[in-house]
Protein backbone atom coordinates (compact mmCIF):
# COMPACT_ATOMS: atom_id res chain seq x y z
CA UNK A 1 0.00 0.00 0.00
CA UNK A 2 1.58 3.50 -1.39
CA UNK A 3 -0.13 6.68 -0.68
CA UNK A 4 -0.56 9.66 -2.84
CA UNK A 5 -0.29 13.12 -1.69
CA UNK A 6 -0.89 16.00 -3.90
CA UNK A 7 -2.02 19.76 -3.91
CA UNK A 8 -1.44 22.73 -5.45
CA UNK A 9 1.27 24.81 -3.64
CA UNK A 10 1.00 26.26 -0.20
CA UNK A 11 -2.55 23.89 0.42
CA UNK A 12 -1.13 21.98 3.29
CA UNK A 13 0.30 18.73 1.50
CA UNK A 14 4.09 19.29 2.71
CA UNK A 15 3.05 19.96 6.54
CA UNK A 16 0.71 17.07 6.04
CA UNK A 17 3.37 15.08 4.94
CA UNK A 18 5.97 16.53 7.31
CA UNK A 19 3.28 15.51 10.05
CA UNK A 20 3.09 11.95 8.91
CA UNK A 21 6.56 11.34 9.04
CA UNK A 22 6.84 12.64 12.65
CA UNK A 23 4.91 9.55 13.68
CA UNK A 24 7.18 7.38 12.54
CA UNK A 25 10.56 5.41 13.95
CA UNK A 26 12.35 4.91 10.30
CA UNK A 27 11.79 7.64 7.84
CA UNK A 28 13.69 8.09 4.51
CA UNK A 29 12.96 11.48 2.74
CA UNK A 30 13.68 12.76 -0.88
CA UNK A 31 13.34 16.18 -0.96
CA UNK A 32 15.00 18.42 -3.76
CA UNK A 33 14.29 21.48 -2.47
CA UNK A 34 16.12 20.69 1.33
CA UNK A 35 12.71 22.51 3.03
CA UNK A 36 12.95 22.34 6.59
CA UNK A 37 10.43 20.42 9.21
CA UNK A 38 11.31 17.11 8.44
CA UNK A 39 12.06 14.71 11.52
CA UNK A 40 15.12 15.20 12.38
CA UNK A 41 15.57 11.24 12.70
CA UNK A 42 14.65 10.79 9.07
CA UNK A 43 18.01 10.55 6.46
CA UNK A 44 17.46 13.09 3.78
CA UNK A 45 18.44 13.10 0.28
CA UNK A 46 18.08 15.66 -2.61
CA UNK A 47 19.85 13.89 -5.60
CA UNK A 48 17.68 11.60 -7.25
CA UNK A 49 19.94 9.43 -8.39
CA UNK A 50 22.52 8.89 -4.93
CA UNK A 51 18.74 8.57 -3.69
CA UNK A 52 17.69 6.14 -6.13
CA UNK A 53 20.57 4.04 -5.25
CA UNK A 54 20.17 4.57 -1.24
CA UNK A 55 16.28 3.29 -1.54
CA UNK A 56 17.40 0.15 -3.61
CA UNK A 57 18.65 -1.79 -0.13
CA UNK A 58 16.47 0.01 2.26
CA UNK A 59 14.48 -2.14 4.43
CA UNK A 60 11.32 -1.56 6.67
CA UNK A 61 11.08 2.03 6.25
CA UNK A 62 8.30 4.76 5.43
CA UNK A 63 9.89 6.61 2.13
CA UNK A 64 8.52 10.59 1.40
CA UNK A 65 9.19 11.72 -2.13
CA UNK A 66 8.23 15.41 -1.79
CA UNK A 67 8.36 16.61 -5.98
CA UNK A 68 8.07 12.68 -6.77
CA UNK A 69 8.10 14.20 -10.43
CA UNK A 70 11.48 14.75 -10.49
CA UNK A 71 12.52 11.10 -9.62
CA UNK A 72 10.77 9.99 -13.30
CA UNK A 73 12.39 12.74 -14.83
CA UNK A 74 15.91 11.52 -13.67
CA UNK A 75 15.46 8.12 -14.03
CA UNK A 76 11.81 6.65 -15.03
CA UNK A 77 12.17 2.47 -14.68
CA UNK A 78 14.22 3.05 -11.23
CA UNK A 79 11.07 5.50 -10.02
CA UNK A 80 8.84 2.67 -11.38
CA UNK A 81 10.86 0.35 -9.27
CA UNK A 82 10.41 2.08 -6.24
CA UNK A 83 6.50 1.67 -5.88
CA UNK A 84 6.51 -2.00 -8.29
CA UNK A 85 9.41 -3.90 -5.95
CA UNK A 86 10.12 -1.63 -3.21
CA UNK A 87 7.01 -2.92 -1.18
CA UNK A 88 8.87 -6.62 -0.69
CA UNK A 89 11.35 -4.98 1.16
CA UNK A 90 8.84 -3.40 3.64
CA UNK A 91 8.73 0.10 2.50
CA UNK A 92 5.84 2.21 2.42
CA UNK A 93 6.05 5.08 0.08
CA UNK A 94 4.35 8.38 0.17
CA UNK A 95 4.53 10.53 -3.14
CA UNK A 96 4.16 14.11 -3.00
CA UNK A 97 3.84 16.49 -5.99
CA UNK A 98 1.93 19.55 -7.28
CA UNK A 99 -0.54 17.91 -9.78
CA UNK A 100 -2.06 14.93 -9.61
CA UNK A 101 -0.83 14.29 -13.50
CA UNK A 102 2.74 15.29 -12.27
CA UNK A 103 2.97 11.03 -11.81
CA UNK A 104 2.53 8.99 -14.46
CA UNK A 105 -0.68 6.72 -14.20
CA UNK A 106 0.91 3.64 -13.44
CA UNK A 107 3.07 5.39 -10.59
CA UNK A 108 -0.97 6.94 -9.28
CA UNK A 109 -2.48 3.27 -9.76
CA UNK A 110 -0.33 1.96 -7.06
CA UNK A 111 -1.18 3.96 -4.50
CA UNK A 112 -4.15 3.06 -2.66
CA UNK A 113 -4.81 5.71 -0.77
CA UNK A 114 -4.70 9.32 -1.64
CA UNK A 115 -5.09 12.55 0.36
CA UNK A 116 -5.84 15.31 -2.29
CA UNK A 117 -5.62 18.83 -1.09
CA UNK A 118 -7.03 21.69 -3.48
CA UNK A 119 -6.42 21.23 -7.26
CA UNK A 120 -7.38 22.82 -10.43
CA UNK A 121 -10.32 20.78 -12.35
CA UNK A 122 -7.96 18.68 -14.49
CA UNK A 123 -5.97 16.78 -11.74
CA UNK A 124 -9.08 16.88 -9.65
CA UNK A 125 -11.17 15.09 -12.67
CA UNK A 126 -8.33 12.62 -13.19
CA UNK A 127 -8.76 11.15 -9.56
CA UNK A 128 -12.25 11.38 -9.54
CA UNK A 129 -11.98 8.75 -12.69
CA UNK A 130 -9.66 7.10 -11.29
CA UNK A 131 -10.62 6.80 -7.45
CA UNK A 132 -14.05 8.51 -6.30
CA UNK A 133 -16.46 11.17 -7.56
CA UNK A 134 -16.01 13.29 -4.25
CA UNK A 135 -12.60 14.55 -5.63
CA UNK A 136 -14.37 16.53 -8.44
CA UNK A 137 -14.72 18.98 -5.49
CA UNK A 138 -11.11 19.88 -4.71
CA UNK A 139 -11.15 23.16 -7.25
CA UNK A 140 -12.80 24.48 -4.09
CA UNK A 141 -11.60 22.96 -1.28
CA UNK A 142 -10.18 25.50 1.31
CA UNK A 143 -6.20 25.66 2.82
CA UNK A 144 -5.15 22.97 4.72
CA UNK A 145 -8.83 21.03 4.50
CA UNK A 146 -8.40 17.67 2.21
CA UNK A 147 -9.99 14.89 1.13
CA UNK A 148 -8.86 11.13 1.80
CA UNK A 149 -9.70 7.93 0.02
CA UNK A 150 -8.81 4.11 -0.67
CA UNK A 151 -11.59 3.69 -2.98
CA UNK A 152 -14.17 2.63 -0.78
CA UNK A 153 -14.25 5.00 1.87
CA UNK A 154 -14.19 8.78 1.62
CA UNK A 155 -13.52 11.39 4.41
CA UNK A 156 -12.64 15.19 4.66
CA UNK A 157 -10.25 15.88 6.68
CA UNK A 158 -8.65 20.07 8.23
CA UNK A 159 -4.86 20.61 9.49
CA UNK A 160 -4.97 22.15 12.84
CA UNK A 161 -2.33 24.42 13.42
CA UNK A 162 -3.35 25.67 17.28
CA UNK A 163 -0.79 23.73 19.08
CA UNK A 164 1.94 24.52 15.95
CA UNK A 165 3.70 22.54 14.14
CA UNK A 166 3.13 19.44 13.59
CA UNK A 167 -0.28 20.09 12.48
CA UNK A 168 -3.00 18.09 14.19
CA UNK A 169 -5.44 15.82 11.55
CA UNK A 170 -8.82 16.34 12.00
CA UNK A 171 -11.57 14.25 10.33
CA UNK A 172 -14.69 16.29 9.68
Amino acid sequence: MHILIVGISFSGKSNFAKSLAAQQSRVIVFDPLKSSGWPSHAQKYSDPEHFLKVISTAQNAHVFVDESKMLWDANPKEADKLLYNRRHQGLLIYLIAQRTNMIPPNGRNMCSRVFAFKQQKFDADILAQEKTEEFRQLPRIEKNHFIGSDGFNTSFYSLDYSNGLPPKIISN
